[in-house]
């Protein structure tokens, strides 16, 4: 085969491939949470931005409240619990309670105090 008909093959070939590709599609990279509190409908999330150990504060709709520990740069959705949702957290100046696990790491403690 001639060098001006393996150029023309490989020019036609490489045009087909080109249009029979599938089209590239963009997908939206996942869009982080702000610090601290933010409401998504009836679901809200809490992002702690600090390279430290934090105690939240929860607050539900029906008054009542819960906290909770947060490790550095966690970031957690607060789901809604059938009618309940929660409509506000944040941090709060009570120190979290914290254990050392086997390998020698901070993490949260199962209980918190009230705050």
């Amino acid at each position: 085969m001639s060098t001006n008909l393996r150029r023309a093959v490989l020019g036609v070939a490489v045009t087909l491939g080109v249009a029979l590709a599938a089209p590239a599609t963009v997908s939206a990279a996942p869009v982080d949470f702000p610090c601290g509190y933010s409401s998504q409908g009836m679901d809200a999330h809490y992002r702690h931005c600090a390279n430290t150990f934090a105690l939240i504060h929860v607050d539900w709709d029906n008054g009542s409240h819960y906290t909770d520990c947060y490790g550095p740069w966690d970031e957690q959705t607060l789901w809604h619990d059938g009618p309940h949702r929660q409509v506000n957290a944040y941090f709060v100046n009570t120190p979290p309670r914290l254990l050392k696990n086997a390998s020698g790491n901070w993490i949260c403690s199962a209980s918190q105090p009230d705050a």
